[in-house]
């Protein structure tokens, strides 16, 4: 549904409250990613303006709760009215120094998903080494051949630049992790580029000992993989260790058990019913990053809504519209998952039974 009509709707006398009655038992499951000290282009990093914005919002109208208080939720025990949870993935920087004082201020017991080999200083992340190499390229034009398909990029301009990091990006996404390091490699030879070892401050993790800290002051914590590979995309056995040593190392710093876990990327196609049972057997829980509705029941499959800066979207998910909305589709048989612009730029067959 277009922005301009979800603003009109939600500006309509009643419209949200009769949205929230109608789902006051539906648990919102809400998923950040990054933050920034002051407004940016990028809307995925959200501000402290907007994010003080949304949490007394969610400190108005909803009850805010553990992921914990989720699975009571799954039982028929709902915790309060219209419950929302707060998850933040990956363990960025940025979460402790932008996100986590105003966390705290409000008392939400955000859960942070944090690759423990990223706050290790072992890797940083791929698509922010896409990002540093488009970013630091001369102005030119440049040809990337990510295997099936070569993709043009013309990073003569700031739109350009934004637009071939998409395109490549999402090639990347369905790739296999030794597949896309070697693409990294060859375009930062072509670019003539040293990608640095540790990632520049923009990219970098949160430290061992900032986690401690936020760990005794109300953030929660849960596992997200060693090194956030594709789970689907790597052999068993390398899946099975990524998983249980990120379990292993934070329960090994924190002293206590990680009972949640969510997989890296988080799309339909980027985990297996291998990987989700030993994902059962080790966690209570395991979120998904998209909303999925044929299996509401199922806690090792939580659907999430990624949370932006933009205060409509935010709205709309948090009142339930979305989720009414995916409902009626569910009930006219019309597709409910992720749409076509999830598989976009893969080859999607090959993306689906890989």
């Amino acid at each position: 549904m277009k922005q301009g009509l979800k603003k009109r709707l939600l500006d309509f006398p009643g419209f949200e409250a009769f949205c929230r009655t109608l789902t006051r038992s539906h648990v919102r499951s809400l998923m950040y990613h990054r933050f920034s000290p002051e407004s940016v282009h990028d809307a995925r990093f959200v501000n402290p303006h907007v994010l003080k914005t949304q949490m007394n919002y969610i400190c108005d109208h909803y009850t805010v709760i553990e992921p914990d208080q989720h699975l009571e939720a799954l039982n028929g025990c709902v915790p309060g009215r219209c419950p929302v949870a707060v998850t933040v993935d990956d363990g960025y920087a940025d979460f402790h120094d932008v996100a986590y004082p105003i966390f705290r201020e409000f008392g939400v017991p955000a859960m942070l998903f944090v690759a423990t080999g990223f706050i290790s200083g072992d890797t940083w992340f791929w698509w922010d080494k896409l990002a540093y190499l488009i970013k630091e390229a001369s102005p030119g034009e440049y040809r990337v051949d990510t295997g099936a398909k070569t993709i043009f990029m013309d990073l003569t301009s700031d739109t350009g630049r934004n637009s071939s990091w998409h395109r490549v990006a999402d090639r990347c996404r369905f790739m296999k992790d030794e597949k896309k390091e070697a693409l990294l490699v060859d375009l930062a030879i072509q670019l003539g580029i040293q990608l640095p070892s540790p990632p520049p401050t923009e990219y970098a993790p949160v430290t061992w000992n900032q986690i401690r800290e936020m760990n005794q002051n109300g953030i929660k914590f849960g596992a997200h993989t060693v090194h956030h590979p594709i789970l689907s995309r790597v052999p068993f056995h390398i899946a099975r260790e990524e998983i249980l040593e990120s379990k292993n190392q934070l329960e090994k710093e924190l002293q206590h058990p990680i009972n949640w876990f969510a997989y890296p990327q988080g799309g339909p196609a980027d985990f297996n019913d291998r990987i989700k049972a030993i994902v059962k057997e080790n966690f209570d829980g395991c979120f998904l990053a998209y909303q999925e509705m044929d299996n509401p029941g199922d806690k090792y499959s939580l659907p999430r809504s990624c949370v932006t800066n933009d205060i409509t979207s935010f709205r709309w998910v948090l009142c339930g519209a979305e989720f009414l909305g995916l409902k009626i589709r569910k009930l006219l048989g019309l597709q409910t998952g992720v749409t076509r612009a999830y598989w976009a730029g893969s080859d999607e067959e090959e993306a689906m039974h890989e």
